[in-house]
């Protein structure tokens, strides 16, 4: 198959609806403009009304814009391919065309001869120039229709991966997100009732590691786990406690050296 007709099955139709995509997008952020530099000339309302209009379209224009684009970028990829192929073929013709030169110059051929075999690689040379030209042309085609060639080689998400995106921006993600944000030294009331019930938890957790060590190692019988210690000591309630809907698991306790419980 020649060049030019492999390059002609590069697939320009994601492309195109890009380019309608695009020019849509540009009518509505041009209204969003003059919508702004106009907000004074009607009611706070309606200018929000109007707003949220042009852009719940753009995001309808973005969802749609997705599958297009991955089609063009996928073929843009095999535009690049070719592209290379066509330069490396292009640099061998020029190579064939100096050695014709230089054999002639050391009386290889006869005047006629060397008029043919000049004429053949001079052929050739054009030819492979204009399949590069054509290939250029579809690159700047698939160009004009993304921000840069770095997002034109970049592939976006999945539908299905935006979704799953969204989701995991739900409120659980919100829960962790505000987790991480609680200062380390924040206090964080709770009731005495839940206090009791992870002081309990903890000394389970504790007796049972005890437990476990006398299984594992009688020697162990003589650890001195946190409970067995004297600085086991009262919880306060206005100490930063663990708070299962935060993921905070740090409790903190009165030493020994205190005089009194925190009311």
């Amino acid at each position: 198959m020649a060049a030019i007709d492999r390059l002609e099955q590069v697939d320009t139709s994601a492309v195109d609806e890009l380019a309608l995509i695009n020019s849509e997008r540009n009518l509505l952020e041009e209204r969003l403009a003059k919508l702004e530099a106009r907000r004074e000339t009607a009611s706070q309302e309606v200018v929000y009304r109007v707003r949220g209009d042009y852009e719940s379209q753009l995001q309808a224009l973005e969802a749609r814009s997705l599958k297009p684009r991955m089609l063009a970028q996928d073929e843009y990829r095999k535009l690049l391919e070719l592209h290379e192929e066509y330069q490396n073929a292009l640099e061998s013709a020029r190579l064939d065309q100096e050695e014709v030169t230089l054999r002639n110059k050391i009386g290889e051929f006869e005047p006629s001869e060397f008029e043919k075999r000049k004429r053949q690689c001079r052929k050739v040379v054009k030819e492979r120039q204009a399949t590069i030209a054509a290939s250029d042309e579809l690159r700047t085609k698939f160009l004009s229709a993304f921000p840069s060639e770095e997002d034109l080689l970049q592939h976006p998400a999945e539908p299905e991966e935006a979704a799953s995106s969204d989701a995991k921006s739900g409120p659980s993600a919100a829960q962790d997100e505000q987790s991480v944000q609680v200062p380390d030294g924040a206090t964080v009331l709770i009731s005495r009732a839940d206090l009791d019930a992870m002081a309990a938890s903890t000394q389970d957790t504790a007796s049972s590691t005890v437990q476990a060590a006398e299984t594992d190692a009688p020697a162990a019988r003589d650890i001195d786990t946190p409970l067995e210690s004297k600085e086991v000591s009262q919880f306060v309630p206005d100490a930063t406690v663990l708070l299962p809907k935060l993921g905070i698991e740090a409790l903190k306790h009165r030493q020994d050296g205190d005089d009194g419980e925190g009311g």
